[in-house]
């Protein structure tokens, strides 16, 4: 019980001493601050724009020979012809028509820590980013003390895996909030059908992976329900009954793994407009980097396919082709490449969301080809749904990476591995007898011996594979979507 109390005592102070920190280093204003964001110009700007742009073409037309810069003109004009104060102001108040041949203004503004603070689902991204880091500061800080004291470490009382459970909950909430509050009910009917077949065939992408075994997917994921649900149990009404229950627990995982991948789709389709973009604008470096970003999903699918991997690297009948590399080094590895995938992707965003604020040319143009008449409303409405909707895309964007990042540290705790990439033995604590003082501070062991350590890996081994398989599938939808939409 004293021990619990230490625990619990050194969370909560843990905690109050966070806030406290967190504050002096706001994750948000670091991720969204400084970015370049395009604004429109005023109505006065823009009725005198054109008719500058206007004057000069028929100066043009006329043959009256080289055009003059619009300032020159602007300058000669106000000082031949002054205009009064009611003119400019209705003006300012009156929508002007832009012609459709005129390139449209557009204004940067660097984004600044009070424009950040009035985005829309600001609270959420503040709320899902500072938990992400307080659990990274605590998860950092457990596994230094695990290095340097092991002995005094006790694995049943870690309450390191609670945090990661917070983070995982709360960007899978804020995930499902903004798919239902941007898609379901903003969205027109034709985007809900989308979302909606997209579900019904990940629902089936789900069924497949569940179909197959070991030896096509290493994900023992059927060891571990065989565990929790003991299926060869005696006599035959127990096999139907726990049978039954098996095959309903997998079609609730595969129902949860379709709708959740259905959420996926129209950030998808953002990242994969964001790395044609980055292509055309972007610096050497930073294409490569974004290259690295957008096939690595699917190079790591293939490190759980035992043909092209294990059966490679170790064979039956000699030793591993790499001295001194075993099964559980590899397993770690495997572990490790996906949590550096994440750490890119997390490095990624600025540049990403970058991208996504450039988008506002392509989305005035794209709405000055469908509109037979674009007036200045439109113009500014065009560029304000791009820059409200910066903290969507970024909760987007991040939430499946911290919710796979999730499932990586959750796997590395309850599966039994340590950062030498050795496996620990899955011993199963004896259960305490009632009378015992440390009841409370057993309890993690009584969930580890109801949730047999074989269980939970093939679950979170499923999860981890399985959100690669949606990046991947969802981002070359989006990618062969968005080049058919540009071509």
């Amino acid at each position: 019980m004293g021990l619990l109390g230490f625990h619990l005592t050194a969370s909560a102070f843990a905690t109050l001493f966070l806030q406290k920190i967190i504050i002096y280093f706001p994750v948000v204003n670091g991720l969204l601050s400084g970015l370049l964001l395009w604004t429109v110009p005023n109505n006065s700007y823009l009725s005198e724009f054109v008719q500058l742009a206007l004057s000069s073409a028929n100066s043009n037309g006329n043959g009256s020979g080289k055009s003059r810069p619009p300032r020159k003109v602007a300058a000669e004009k106000r000082s031949n012809h002054s205009h009064s104060h009611q003119q400019t102001a209705g003006a300012a108040k009156k929508d002007v028509d832009l012609p459709k041949e005129l390139p449209l203004p557009l204004i940067p503004v660097k984004l600044t820590p009070k424009d950040v603070g009035v985005l829309l689902y600001f609270d959420d991204l503040f709320f899902v980013l500072n938990t992400a880091a307080v659990v990274g500061m605590v998860f950092v800080a457990s596994e230094v003390f695990q290095a340097l004291w092991p002995d005094k470490w006790q694995s049943d009382t870690n309450f390191t895996i609670l945090w990661i459970l917070l983070v995982l909950f709360s960007s899978l909430r804020a995930l499902v909030m903004l798919t239902w509050a941007v898609v379901v009910k903003q969205s027109q009917d034709s985007e809900r059908m989308l979302i909606g077949l997209a579900s019904l065939c990940f629902f089936v992408l789900a069924i497949a992976v569940l179909i197959l075994d070991g030896s096509w997917l290493d994900l023992k994921l059927d060891e571990g329900l065989s565990k929790f649900i003991d299926v060869d149990s005696a006599g035959r009404k127990l096999r139907r009954k726990n049978s039954s229950l098996l095959f309903l627990l997998k079609t609730s995982l595969c129902a949860c793994a379709a709708l959740f991948a259905s959420s996926l789709l129209f950030p998808a389709l953002r990242l994969a407009r964001s790395y044609l973009g980055a292509m055309k604008r972007s610096g050497l470096l930073e294409k490569a980097l974004f290259l690295v970003s957008f096939v690595s999903p699917v190079l790591l699918v293939l490190l759980w396919v035992p043909p092209l991997t294990t059966a490679v690297l170790f064979p039956e009948d000699g030793e591993p082709r790499i001295p001194g590399l075993t099964l559980s080094h590899y397993q770690h590895v495997r572990l490790l490449l996906v949590f550096l995938f994440c750490v890119l992707r997390v490095l990624m965003a600025r540049p990403h969301l970058q991208q996504y604020l450039h988008s506002a040319h392509a989305r005035v143009e794209a709405q000055r080809r469908t509109t037979a008449r674009f007036t200045s409303s439109k113009f500014s409405d065009a560029v304000r749904t791009v820059n409200g909707g910066l903290a969507v895309v970024a909760l987007q964007y991040l939430c499946p990476v911290i919710i796979l990042m999730a499932c990586v540290l959750l796997l590395h705790s309850l599966g039994n591995y340590s950062w030498t990439g050795e496996y620990l033995a899955d011993v199963t604590p004896a259960t305490p007898s009632p009378g015992d003082l440390r009841l409370m501070s057993r309890l993690p062991s009584l969930l580890a011996s109801l949730f047999p350590t074989a269980f939970l890996t093939g679950v979170l081994s499923f999860w981890t594979v399985w959100l690669l398989i949606c990046i991947s599938v969802s981002t070359c939808l989006g990618f062969l979507y968005a080049n058919a939409m540009e071509g």
